[in-house]
């Protein structure tokens, strides 16, 4: 077998070079193909090994089978006023965003991260009976925001909110909005909106803040994440509150 042949199967069959390798490596150490002689194959031991080789291929899809793998699932808060037809439609295709939400909040059963740049008044109603649950339960309840001035109608609800939970030995508040003259807006801040529980068991990642405006009049999407996607949000996230300052509540 060429080496021009054998870059021939690799295309046909979709194959990496690294696969290409360790199955030629693993036909070479079973006598199948002679790498000393041009991967020369060797029809009589090919029959021969037929039996093992089917057995480790159904050793191989079993372990694969097996394997967790992450899964999505497409999530979407729908604006008022859509043709029927078009709202059917996305309710296909995705699941719903507040619901979904409130779902991974009830959920939890050790932690859960909530980070959004901006938050109001009704998510307090929405959210804040819920999360003063999960910490009477002993679940540890991380908040990340921006920093701006709480006469902001949009910024007020996070000092409602973190004023209400603080109280609980569980409950940490973040910000993250650093003066930066370099940067052509004047500052280092985030603009991602997630929710992630018990430290990358299930995540929301997507466009909606904590506001009614984006759980209940806008068009949002986002993703419900699990599996090792989650676990790699959670530490990306991680490495966010390291650069984030507690809340101390100065600007209430």
């Amino acid at each position: 077998m060429s080496a021009v042949r054998i870059q021939q199967e690799i295309r046909i069959l979709h194959l990496s070079y690294d696969q290409a390798a360790l199955a030629l490596n693993a036909l070479a150490e079973l006598d199948v193909l002679d790498a000393q002689n041009g991967w020369m194959l060797n029809r009589p031991r090919l029959l021969e090994t037929a039996e093992f080789r089917a057995g480790v291929r159904i050793g191989l899809d079993h372990a694969l089978a097996q394997m967790r793998t992450s899964e999505l699932r497409f999530l979407a808060a729908l604006p008022a006023g859509l043709p029927l037809a078009v709202q059917q439609a996305l309710q296909r295709e995705a699941g719903d965003l507040r619901a979904t939400l409130v779902g991974l909040l009830a959920q939890a059963e050790q932690q859960m991260l909530l980070a959004a740049p901006f938050w109001d008044d009704t998510t307090i109603a929405d959210l804040g009976d819920i999360l003063e649950r999960r910490l009477k339960g002993g679940i540890q309840v991380d908040l990340l925001r921006r920093f701006a001035s709480p006469q902001m109608g949009s910024e007020h609800g996070f000092a409602l909110i973190t004023r209400r939970l603080r109280v609980y030995p569980g409950c940490r508040a973040f910000t993250w909005n650093e003066v930066l003259p370099e940067d052509r807006f004047g500052t280092q801040t985030f603009h991602f909106k997630c929710i992630i529980t018990d430290y990358g068991k299930q995540a929301y990642l997507g466009t909606a803040n904590f506001t009614s405006a984006s759980l209940r009049s806008r068009m949002e999407l986002g993703v419900l994440l699990t599996g090792e996607d989650v676990r790699t949000l959670s530490r990306i996230v991680a490495q966010v509150l390291t650069v984030a300052h507690p809340w101390r509540g100065e600007e209430e």
